[in-house]
């Protein structure tokens, strides 16, 4: 497979003789050009081969090269398509060809931080669709053991590793008091419920307004929450209450509706909350199953699971 740069013309002008000609001339200027490793002749399934090629996907790539940064950038596709083959293997595969694609980076400071910049623009910035905190925290350990980069510029990514450790995927999520209008409170670990669905939210955010019709259009999960195999928990987590009791009547009844009394949450940080909204999904013993995730992603995984477990 190889994935080629189209050639650049440059078109310049020569004179004829006395003449002034415009006769033109095309002088080529090849770009870089990537593959990917041959495939060795004992891989037979796509299983096999996603899993080479998540180890030696960068093998062909000359990171001293800074052309394929700056003036033939290339460098920025290959990592998008590099996350979509990662995409195809499991997670512990995935983090180890991220670590030693951010080590093979370290050969050149100026590759080295593009590719530092690269994973926070795609794997941590809420608003993209590529984003992975597991991946990210592949980098991050890198920076942070790193003898290159002085303490100053570790502050910031260490806190940012710091809070990505909370609450991750196979861990106990934290829990916390709610309020709701009433004035009574509850704690998240004493919800009883299959699957368990914390959505942070704000009525004055616009992505939670699309993301609260995606909730309440959903069939299936309305039908799940009717029957009790899902419990979701609307939190606000903000300290103006104007907006949340203004808001409070457009949420379904069949939501606990609450608010985070006294802001607890964001200010101990118990949950990253970087943007909102924020949907984690639970089992029923309040392990993180799905964290920071989409509602397309959480519809998935509750409907999949329950329809397996039901069969």
């Amino acid at each position: 497979m190889k994935c080629i740069i189209p050639i650049l013309s440059l078109l310049i002008l020569v004179g004829c003789g006395k003449k002034p000609s415009q006769e033109k001339k095309e002088v080529t200027v090849a770009k870089p050009t990537f593959s990917l490793p041959a495939l060795p002749s004992v891989i037979t399934t796509d299983e096999q081969k996603y899993e080479f090629l998540a180890e030696n996907y960068w093998t062909n790539f000359n990171f001293k090269d800074t052309t394929q940064i700056h003036q033939n950038p290339i460098a920025e596709q290959l990592f998008h398509d590099y996350l979509s083959l990662l995409a195809q293997v499991p997670i512990d595969t995935a983090k180890k060809g991220m670590e030693k694609m951010i080590q093979l980076s370290e050969v050149n400071t100026n590759m080295y931080n593009h590719f530092l910049s690269l994973s926070e623009k795609v794997l941590y910035d809420p608003n993209s669709a590529l984003r992975n905190e597991e991946l990210y925290c592949v980098i991050l350990e890198n920076l942070l053991a790193s003898k290159n980069i002085d303490k100053a510029h570790k502050i910031r990514p260490r806190h940012r590793y710091e809070l990505a450790q909370k609450n991750r995927i196979g861990t106990k999520a934290f829990d916390f008091k709610y309020t709701l209008k009433s004035g009574k409170q509850g704690t998240l670990r004493a919800i009883k419920a299959e699957y368990t669905l914390i959505y942070f939210n704000n009525p004055g955010c616009g992505d939670c307004k699309r993301v609260k019709q995606q909730l309440t259009s959903s069939s299936i999960l309305t039908n799940l929450l009717q029957s009790g195999k899902v419990k979701l928990l609307s939190i606000y987590p903000d300290e103006d209450l104007n907006e949340w009791h203004k808001d409070y009547s457009s949420a379904p009844t069949i939501w606990i509706n609450a608010y985070d009394k006294g802001t607890v949450v964001k200010n101990k940080e118990l949950y990253d909350l970087k943007a909102i909204p924020t949907m984690y999904l639970l089992d029923k013993d309040k392990r993180v199953l799905l964290k920071d995730a989409r509602f397309e992603e959480i519809e998935h995984y509750i409907s999949t699971k329950i329809n397996d477990k039901e069969k």
